[in-house]
């Protein structure tokens, strides 16, 4: 039971809101963690520096790659939709002559 990790999820919830806010030195983060035989990646616990920074990258490293393909499946998608005609009544784009080209 010396060995224990959690998934990257966990911290990073709520914009990483455990690495913000909590305390250290307390044991009631001790429930989010499982025993383990190894670990895949190793945090630091030295968090002297900035904490929003650390968050940050932690963020773009773990999320970055999910979120960069979503945005543009999204925006293509939606570049798809319009070329064919389906209205967005929210939102209005037109040219200086007043039409709206694909």
């Amino acid at each position: 039971e010396i060995l224990r990790a959690t998934r990257a999820a966990v911290p990073l919830r709520c914009f990483g809101k455990l690495l913000r806010v909590h305390e250290a030195g307390t044991d009631s983060l001790y429930h989010l963690s499982y025993n383990t035989d190894r670990i895949q990646e190793f945090w630091s616990h030295s968090w002297h520096g900035c904490v929003w920074h650390k968050i940050a990258v932690l963020l773009v490293l773990k999320n970055g790659p999910p979120a960069v393909l979503a945005g543009i499946l999204g925006s293509l998608l939606a570049a798809v939709l319009t070329c064919i005609g389906v209205p967005f009544p929210h939102l209005t784009a037109t040219f200086a002559d007043g039409t709206y080209q694909c």
